[in-house]
C-alpha cells in the first residue's frame, strides 16, 4: 500500500474509532486507563495526550510492565531501541507516536482485510 492511501485512512472515521478502540484494550490489559472523546478530529492528539504520561511514569518505574505493552502492542523491537537513544524528555512523547502509529496500522489492516 502507498504512503498516500495510507494518509487517507487517517480520516475515515472508522479507523480513527478502531484505532482508538485497539489503543484503549491494550493500555487496559495493564491497568491503564484511556478514554476516548468520539471527536474524530482530535482524536491522535487526545490519545497521545493521554498516552504519553503513562509511557514517562513506566519508563521511570516499570521498565519490565513497559516492555510487556511494548510486546503487546507489537512495536518492533528496532523501532523502541531507537528511542532509548533519545533524551529522557523526548522518549515518552516519541514511543507515544510509534505506539498510536502501529495501533493505526492494525486497525487500517484490520478494515481492508475484514472488506473482502
Amino acid at each position: 500500500m502507498k504512503q498516500s492511501d495510507i494518509t487517507h485512512y487517517r480520516h475515515d472515521l472508522e479507523v480513527i474509532r478502531m484505532t482508538a478502540e485497539q489503543v484503549k484494550k491494550d493500555f487496559s490489559f495493564h491497568h491503564m486507563e484511556i478514554t476516548f472523546s468520539g471527536n474524530e478530529q482530535t482524536a491522535y492528539a487526545e490519545l497521545k495526550t493521554q498516552v504519553t504520561p503513562l509511557l514517562a511514569e513506566l519508563f521511570e518505574k516499570d521498565r519490565g510492565r513497559l516492555m510487556q505493552l511494548l510486546y503487546r502492542v507489537d512495536v518492533p523491537e528496532r523501532d523502541w531501541k531507537k528511542v532509548l537513544t533519545l533524551n529522557e524528555d523526548e522518549q515518552a512523547t516519541k514511543l507515544s507516536e510509534i505506539i498510536l502509529e502501529r495501533e493505526f496500522m492494525k486497525a487500517l489492516t484490520r478494515k481492508l482485510y475484514s472488506q473482502k
